[in-house]
């Protein structure tokens, strides 16, 4: 049997692991998020026109325009919240998104949140080239 010293030590040496796995995970995500942000800025900056200024993704995802980066959001919480929260924070939003957010966010990548991302925003393209041709038609 374990000494209580033992069983101390070997709860430290846990609690570190988990520390730094879970600062990995939610660097990562910020990292992830950012990117996926930025390259969906010119969504975000129309999706600004709208009341809410954020533009809808699959599984509740929002991305939205800010003063200085686009930011992606988590789905919003049964807590009340009224936005989900921000997973690639700036300077606007300092920090790190919390664990349970990362920890959604790379499940939901790995389930191919990416592939569902991109088919919606290729279903928006599509509508607004469907839409600027029938406007040209309708002109000519």
């Amino acid at each position: 049997m374990a000494t209580l010293m033992d069983q101390l030590n070997r709860l430290e040496r846990a609690g570190t692991a988990h520390s730094r796995a879970s600062q990995k995970l939610r660097e990562a995500a910020r990292d992830v998020a950012a990117h996926v942000a930025q390259q969906l800025d010119d969504l975000a900056r129309q999706g600004a026109e709208m009341e809410r200024g954020e533009a809808p993704l699959p599984r509740g995802y929002t991305v939205a325009s800010t003063r200085r980066a686009p930011i992606l959001c988590a789905p919003v919480l049964d807590d009340g919240s009224e936005y989900g929260e921000v997973i690639n924070r700036d300077a606007e939003f300092s920090g790190l998104p919390t664990q349970r957010a990362a920890a959604q966010f790379a499940a939901d990548l790995a389930s191919g949140w990416l592939d569902e991302a991109a088919a919606a925003v290729e279903t928006l393209a599509a509508a607004a080239e469907a839409g600027a041709a029938q406007i040209a038609a309708a002109m000519a």
